[in-house]
């Protein structure tokens, strides 16, 4: 009879964010308080009762509805330490535990220290592999993570697909596919359940961050709010990118929804994406801007060959075929993207 009690308690999910004050910890979150139930298998799904935004510092921004909710928790501190993420990843009185795991030092910064970038990207990771396999083991089962990695694992190439051989140039790629492996290893083993997201560049971002694709969100960001803006890399440049929306949705459906059997060993799928030049993001801004009536900043070329040189380094398109074969959402507009951006963050001001 107490087991029985203790079952029905227990039936719920706690998620947790590393990289919880992030732009893709505010997207997510948001859409599990305003409907807050997830996927663990395409075929169950069952509600959220804890979610946790662990970071190094509390987060500069929250959702309202996030904020106000009592189902969400705070947490500060270093994903190196073993004790601090045990303590996150407690399951507590909740049946499952899905991460989301988006913390790391970013490709700009990646570069600039690459002592702290292999701390915080490769050992933070395992780390938190190590703490979720042993949550496994107390529940039963194989744990979900969801993993964010980035098309810079990639050699200088003209288009990527989910079977180009991975070659990363930079110190952040490196880690990154570092973290690829082990992640499709530790699930081979049965330790957990891991589902990689390879990203394109998430534009719409409202606070820019210290990563070299900051340039594709500002380009629009900056001068919609009059603000004028110096682009470190030429007009010309071609970038794979996605919406907001569109990621939101793509990495639950890799929480849950996603066909592991069709996955196969091989858990990193390269996201949906579209690619746009800056000089085609810069007309489309210009072009919304028009029609809402704002007053547009400027864009002038500054070159800054260090941005330049990871940038370059970057695929300009990708074939993302396997990921909607996969079921993978893909419906994203550059135009739209740009008029929500500028409605939500602009217009409302």
């Amino acid at each position: 009879m107490s087991a029985t009690k203790k079952q029905k308690v227990a039936e719920g999910v706690k998620v947790v964010m590393f990289g919880g004050g992030g732009f893709l910890a505010s997207l997510v979150s948001k859409a599990l308080v305003d409907s807050p139930k997830i996927n663990v298998s395409p075929t169950t799904e069952l509600p959220v009762k804890k979610i946790v935004l662990f970071d190094v510092a509390e987060p500069k921004f929250l959702h309202e509805s996030v904020a106000k909710s009592d189902m969400v928790s705070v947490q500060t501190g270093d994903i190196t330490d073993k004790k601090t993420v045990e303590d996150a990843l407690a399951p507590g009185d909740c049946s499952r535990v899905t991460v989301f795991h988006f913390a790391g030092l970013l490709s700009g910064q990646g570069e600039i220290d690459f002592e702290k970038c292999i701390s915080v990207n490769l050992m933070g990771t395992l780390n938190i592999l190590d703490r979720l396999r042993e949550v496994g083991d107390k529940l039963g089962s194989p744990q979900i993570i969801v993993f964010t990695s980035t098309n810079a694992v990639f050699a200088p190439t003209d288009t990527i697909s989910d079977a180009t051989p991975v070659l990363p140039f930079t110190t952040y790629g490196v880690t990154k596919a570092s973290c690829d492996l082990f992640m499709c290893d530790y699930t081979r083993k049965g330790f957990l359940d891991a589902r990689i997201a390879r990203l394109p560049s998430i534009i719409g971002r409202p606070i820019a961050n210290n990563a070299a694709s900051n340039v594709f969100s500002a380009i629009f960001r900056d001068t919609l709010q009059g603000k004028d803006f110096e682009v470190p890399v030429p007009l010309e440049t071609r970038h794979p990118v996605s919406s907001p929306a569109n990621l939101t949705n793509c990495l639950l459906f890799l929480a849950g929804k996603l066909d592991t059997a069709k996955a196969g060993h091989n858990r990193v799928v390269i996201l949906p994406a579209r690619s746009f030049t800056l000089q085609e993001m810069w007309d489309t801004a210009q072009e919304v801007g028009k029609e809402l009536g704002l007053t547009m900043g400027k864009v002038t070329v500054k070159l800054d060959e260090t941005v330049k040189r990871v940038v370059d380094t970057w695929p300009p398109n990708v074939d993302h075929s396997r990921a909607l074969e996969l079921g993978l959402p893909n419906s994203m507009d550059l135009k739209d993207i740009i008029t929500g951006f500028a409605k939500e963050h602009v217009v409302k001001k």
